[in-house]
């Protein structure tokens, strides 16, 4: 693949900030570009544009799309087959076979004979009657031609796979994607344990955050019992819970502000609610890799939670 020009596509119809520590796309362009590879990447936005990111010397391109949407699956790119033109890729990655971009993108890379990777992070049907029946709809028809077009297919976890595995007798591969910790901003150590009333012989590291609320004891409690435990359902219950206060505090904050200092204050808490549910979920798995339990409350912490502080 050295030498080659990959183009990553985010086909879903939704504004992302690409500066975040959370953007998957991006850090894995950081990746590529080190294996020596070129690699493109493509954005719903408010407007066209077009900017590079350096990394260690190397060029990485971001394209902005301006979007109409009815929902992030129900989205339509400003000519994307233009920029694609503009753009040669050796190989293309797209993101969820539910996507209208998907099926966009797909037909383009068709008709120029373009490798096509996709990418499945999606596992849970849409609850709603309404949007539960398109999305049935567009799954049984564009959604396994896009499938059946892709010369491969990376779900992010067991689940994703296993949801794919309903449209499509493809092979899928389990590729796992999640955050990289080190780009966490906004936090501070400082003596939490004593803040919370635990005692000094309990090893865990947090940060702090400048946001309380009434869960922060019901916490303390659920992260003495998990550190102390070997209990496999005593961990997954500590972990869902510390996973379900982090979201209603992001949740709270979305619904009241949305400045830059609530945007700081939300990457606070997202990184000690993340690596606090982690560390329980890997403890958890190391008892019981098998148990799907794991699984669900790995992706509540990845999507749940991380997904909301944009």
């Amino acid at each position: 693949m050295t030498g080659k020009h990959i183009v990553i596509v985010r086909t879903g119809g939704s504004i992302i900030n690409f500066e975040s520590y959370n953007c998957q796309e991006l850090g894995l362009a950081k990746a590529l570009t080190l294996k020596g590879i070129k690699v493109s990447l493509v954005f719903a936005a408010s407007e066209n544009k077009s900017l590079k990111v350096n990394y260690k010397g190397y060029e990485i391109g971001i394209y902005l799309r301006r979007f109409k949407a009815v929902n992030q699956a129900l989205a339509w790119f400003d000519d994307i087959e233009t920029l694609l033109d503009s753009l040669e890729p050796d190989v293309l990655q797209i993101h969820e076979f539910g996507m209208l971009m998907s099926w966009r993108v797909i037909r383009w890379a068709k008709k120029h004979n373009t490798p096509t990777c996709l990418i499945q992070g999606s596992y849970r049907p849409t609850q709603k009657t309404i949007f539960k029946q398109l999305e049935q709809l567009f799954n049984h028809t564009l959604g396994k031609y896009i499938l059946s077009n892709c010369d491969a297919i990376g779900c992010k976890t067991k689940m994703a796979a296993d949801y794919t595995a309903d449209y499509t007798d493809k092979q899928t591969m389990l590729t796992p994607i999640g955050l990289d910790i080190s780009k966490f901003e906004c936090t501070e150590e400082y003596d939490w344990k004593a803040r919370l009333g635990i005692d000094n012989d309990y090893r865990h590291r947090a940060f702090v955050y400048d946001y309380a609320g009434d869960d922060d004891a019901s916490v303390a409690d659920y992260i003495k019992a998990g550190t102390l435990s070997t209990d496999f359902q005593t961990l997954i219950e500590a972990g869902k819970k510390i996973a379900m206060v982090g979201s209603m505090k992001i949740n709270d904050i979305n619904k009241t502000d949305n400045s830059d200092s609530a945007k700081a204050k939300k990457q606070q808490i997202v990184e000690m609610y993340f690596n606090q549910a982690l560390a329980f979920a890997n403890k958890a798995k190391a008892i019981n890799p098998d148990n799907t339990n794991v699984d669900l409350l790995i992706e509540n912490i990845t999507y749940d939670i991380t997904s909301n502080s944009y």
